[in-house]
């Protein structure tokens, strides 16, 4: 087994979550309604050529490029970010020198991410095997610092994505309170949360 894809992963998912918390405490208060997301005309359809991905956003993300020190050299992560009175989004992107490439491989470095995410402080509510772009993902539900944070990540081919909904447990929850039973989602969130997730492609 080569472990360096799941150095990758885990260095990648954990910097990616700490940075969704803290774009999203400054607004971690009350959300204003209405918000704008139940209005079926703010949603639009995003493209990035380069990223070679789609996906539907209420807004025009802002681009922004980092490069990492890693153990196997720079990366260079790509990182989409877009903040409304519901929450926080965040699509990042970044590619590496290798990838999981057995089913055994793949679970082993999706297990580090999420092992790395629940060792920084998260506390896990769901998580589920998704498919996306006929390869098999990671989908975390987790609570952190007051806020509720959803997010995907899976590798297509040497590219690592990771898409993220950070917001405040009223939001998500009809009764404000954490919980892993999805009959306690709020309308607004599943709503949200099918246009966001389900809405992701990869693009050629």
């Amino acid at each position: 087994m080569n472990v360096i894809p799941f150095q990758v992963m885990r260095f990648t998912f954990s910097i990616m979550f700490l940075i969704a918390l803290l774009c999203s405490v400054a607004a971690a208060q009350d959300p204003p309604p209405p918000v704008k997301e139940y209005s079926e005309t703010a949603w639009k359809e995003f493209k990035s050529a380069e990223g070679r991905f789609s996906i539907a956003l209420p807004g025009t993300p802002k681009e922004e490029v980092s490069t990492q020190d890693t153990k196997i050299g720079k990366l260079t992560v790509h990182y989409f970010n877009l903040e409304t009175d519901l929450g926080h989004y965040l699509l990042t992107y970044v590619d590496v020198p290798y990838s999981p490439t057995t089913p055994e491989d793949t679970k082993a470095a999706l297990d580090s991410a999420r092992d790395q995410a629940l060792a920084a402080g998260a506390r896990r509510l769901l998580e589920n095997e998704i498919s996306v772009a006929g390869v098999v993902g990671r989908e975390l539900l987790v609570e952190q610092n007051g806020l509720i944070v959803k997010a995907r990540f899976f590798f297509v081919k040497e590219r690592l994505y990771q898409i993220i909904l950070a917001t405040r447990p009223n939001t998500v929850f009809s009764n404000g309170k954490p919980s892993s039973d999805p009959a306690n989602y709020t309308e607004l969130f599943q709503s949200v949360s099918k246009k966001l997730f389900d809405s992701f492609k990869v693009t050629e």
